[in-house]
């Protein structure tokens, strides 16, 4: 377990993105893993979310941990949706969870609708600025979808798309201005020039995790596109490997309309 958090702050700029919003601040994290930082209901992450005032937060999956059948996570959900509106989208992890009849995702899923958590599933929402028509669109994929995503975007809007697994960035119909992802833990080991080593291996064998697909993938860590945009999180927790040679963090992102 790593006590040491960071904070990661982006600044992301377009001109099509309505005046009303802008300074619209979101706090994504992603790949906890049932983990905690380093106190009961992760108040770290909790603490450090809050003092950033975000106006949304975006849970980008692998928020539980497959092998892992407790619902300890449900009490970091309750102080999240007391501090602004929650969006999820099922990772990897989650979905195999529920796959293989562990109590606790089942428990957490009932949790995260009784809470107001809108997972995005399928499902999508509008955010409007205060005293305001202007409004942007979020929408997202659970991994079980990832090879026939079909988007929620609206034409014409500012849509923002949560998905965990980033190579999709590559292969959704059609790019929304902004893409959220984690899953790939910063590429568990970066080289110098800021490269991911590692892609996780999904559970695939020891053989098949030396194979080339797992090595150097395209997205790890940070921002990626212009007029498009991924932001990729290195996440908080482990998932195979016991350590991180990477440090947790939170990512707030600050939007800003250019003129």
């Amino acid at each position: 377990m790593q006590f040491r958090l960071k904070q990661v702050n982006y600044t992301l700029k377009y001109k099509c993105l309505p005046k009303k919003f802008d300074g619209f601040k979101i706090a994504l994290v992603s790949d906890l893993h049932d983990q905690e930082f380093p106190f009961e209901n992760n108040e770290l992450v909790v603490k450090m979310i809050k003092e950033n005032s975000p106006d949304v937060i975006m849970l980008a999956g692998d928020m539980h941990h497959a092998k892992i059948d407790n619902t300890r996570y449900i009490g970091f959900l309750e102080k999240l949706t007391e501090t602004a509106p929650v969006f999820f989208a099922e990772g990897n992890h989650d979905c195999e969870s529920l796959t293989k009849g562990f109590k606790g995702y089942k428990e957490y899923k009932n949790a995260m609708k009784e809470l107001g958590v809108l997972n995005l599933r399928g499902d999508g929402a509008r955010i409007f600025a205060e005293n305001s028509e202007n409004y942007i669109n979020i929408s997202g994929a659970s991994w079980d979808d990832r090879n026939e995503v079909q988007p929620n975007y609206e034409k014409g809007a500012f849509n923002i798309f949560l998905m965990h697994d980033p190579s999709n960035f590559d292969t959704v119909p059609e790019k929304p201005e902004l893409m959220l992802s984690g899953h790939i833990h910063g590429g568990v080991i970066r080289l110098p020039n800021g490269q991911g080593v590692f892609a996780p291996g999904m559970g695939a064998s020891a053989k098949e995790r030396f194979s080339r697909h797992y090595f150097f993938p395209k997205y790890t860590y940070g921002v990626y596109g212009k007029n498009k945009k991924l932001v990729v999180t290195s996440g908080l927790g482990n998932s195979v490997f016991p350590f991180r040679f990477i440090c947790p963090e939170v990512v707030i992102i600050t939007l800003k309309h250019e003129d």
